[in-house]
């Protein structure tokens, strides 16, 4: 065979290989749900119908130890660059940085706003997972919720993503349509440019639908992608299509307790827990809008209480029915079991009020187009089960979210209760992708380099746990904050003074729902906390709201 035909051979074989190596790389899935309670899913107790997202979980790993910041951008920010929200540039919710952060319920630190890791965007020092994964041959899309940047410059398609349609705020109506007099002030942007959304939209499905689009319809890619479903359920305001307004029709009746006593039950069977325990509920003096328990409701406040739950109860079905959607989108396509699906919320359920103006909240709008309500505190303290508190407190109840991981062609089930938290996932997503980061990433005097620890040694039984037996771990977020170890957790909630000033100590082995404070018990455990805590603020620069 002459020299010529041997390299074109050659150069043959080379290209099938490479080829071949490639389309056989693992495609990625990563859903995010907004203010999902840790007991939302039929899989972690719920009576809710969820059987699409159960099916990851009957495939994969439950992890009921996973922990995010208790708010949105922060976990947002910290998924998308691997590192702590207070370097990536999300140490405060860009709105709390703002004069007017009062008009969002807030405590305005406007003199915060702009010090390194409080920019209130994806900053400049922080890799993004998609272009990581872009520069490793990735096709990488988007659809839904950013929160990480209104600027172009901020904007998802220049932080690495080739497709994206995103809401770049933090909240919106899931319709198009709303009230007479009120002006939508949000931004949603396609591949970078403003759009206007459709007359049909309902946030949910259309997001799930352009994931869908830009995944296309190949079963023989010439790239592995990497799709991130931002979803914006089940965040408040409580809206769903008319086909699934009545859905869970009576299914509340019953009130808050018994229906969180069934999840409890549920839960204790799937042996998420140990126990039925379960968290205080807060005084009916420190509750938004100062609800009260259930039996001490009037009949029309109960009537109220049920809808309302009913609702959002069928935002959860219609997400797991747009999950089902995509799931069979890719079978259809073949690349279902080549894939890496991780699912997750954001935070733990929200339990405050965030009322506007202008909206109809009668019992018979409920739902619909022109309402505008959330579940409320009493139904968070459900969704929360067995934990304390909600989203934006730093109780377990707000950093404790569900989380699901299905590895590529694996049907293993398992429940997992070790500590993982969100920055765990992008050092995972590189190990199962095998991608590598370019050399500049690797400088941490030009990139915030990567905090967290691949899940995936401890996935495929090599090791007992992912962080090891003598781990701390810390977070801050508008003043509340906590700092812990496998046993210890020593927290504070200045929020609403629901649960401060003072710190407060707990024994997670024995009491997760943080009921008793062992604080005054325990000094010197306090102590060497507290040193670690201080240790962690300085390294990471954080900036104390509650000084």
């Amino acid at each position: 065979m002459s020299e010529m035909k041997f390299n074109k051979l050659a150069l043959i074989t080379s290209l099938l290989f490479s080829t071949q190596l490639f389309a056989q790389k693992p495609n990625v899935v990563i859903i995010l749900a907004d203010d999902l309670g840790y007991s939302d899913l039929g899989s972690f107790g719920s009576e809710i119908k969820t059987p699409n997202i159960d099916s990851l979980a009957h495939q994969g790993t439950r992890f009921t130890n996973y922990h995010t910041p208790s708010t949105c951008s922060p976990t947002r920010s910290e998924l998308m660059s691997g590192t702590d929200h207070h370097q990536a540039g999300l140490g405060a919710m860009a709105e709390t940085m703002r004069e007017d952060a009062a008009k969002f319920d807030l405590t305005p630190r406007p003199q915060f706003l702009g010090k390194p890791g409080y920019e209130g965007y994806l900053n400049t020092r922080s890799m993004t997972l998609p272009q990581v994964l872009k520069d490793n041959g990735y096709k990488t899309l988007m659809a839904g919720k950013w929160h990480l940047g209104y600027t172009p410059e901020t904007n998802p398609a220049k932080r690495g993503f080739d497709f994206s349609y995103a809401l770049l705020n933090g909240a919106d109506s899931h319709f198009k349509t709303l009230p007479n007099g009120i002006e939508r002030k949000t931004i949603y942007t396609e591949n970078g440019q403003k759009v206007e959304l459709p007359d049909n939209f309902y946030s949910t499905d259309f997001f799930t639908q352009k994931v869908i689009e830009y995944i296309g319809n190949d079963k023989k890619p010439s790239q592995p992608f990497f799709a991130y479903v931002a979803l914006t359920a089940p965040h408040w305001p409580l809206q769903v299509p008319t086909n699934y307004l009545n859905i869970y029709k009576g299914h509340y009746d019953q009130g808050y307790d018994a229906i969180k006593q069934k999840r409890l039950e549920k839960m204790l069977k799937l042996k998420l827990i140990n126990s039925t325990k379960t968290a205080n509920v807060v005084s009916k003096e420190l509750a938004p809008m100062n609800l009260d328990t259930w039996n001490n409701l009037t009949a029309e406040q109960k009537k109220i209480e049920a809808r309302k739950m009913e609702i959002y109860a069928a935002q959860i079905k219609n997400m797991d029915d747009n999950v089902g959607k995509l799931i069979k989108h890719l079978k259809n396509i073949k690349q279902y079991d080549n894939t890496l699906f991780i699912f997750m919320s954001d935070n733990g359920a929200e339990g405050f009020y965030r009322p506007l103006p202008g909206y109809d909240n009668s019992y018979n709008n409920l739902g619909k187009t022109k309402s505008y309500e959330l579940i409320g505190p009493r139904w968070t303290e459900v969704s929360s089960a067995p934990f304390s508190l909600w989203k934006g407190t730093a109780a377990e109840g707000g950093v404790s979210a569900p989380a699901i991981v299905k590895l590529p062609n694996s049907t293993t089930a398992k429940i997992s209760n070790s500590f993982v938290n969100v920055k765990d996932v992008f050092p995972t997503v590189l190990e199962v992708t095998q991608s590598s980061l370019k050399p500049d990433y690797q400088d941490p005097s030009k990139f915030n380099q990567l905090s967290g620890k691949s899940w995936i040694s401890y996935l495929k039984g090599k090791t007992n746990s992912v962080y090891g037996e003598n781990f701390i771990y810390a977070d801050e977020l508008h003043g509340d904050a906590y700092v812990r170890n496998k046993k210890w957790k020593l927290t504070r909630t200045i929020t609403k003074n629901l649960s401060g000033p003072d710190w407060k100590l707990y024994d997670l082995e024995n009491d997760r729902t943080e009921t008793t404070d062992l604080s005054k018990k325990h000094p010197e455990i306090v102590k060497q906390l507290q040193q670690e805590y201080v240790k962690y603020t300085q390294r990471v620069g954080v900036q104390d709201f509650a000084e």
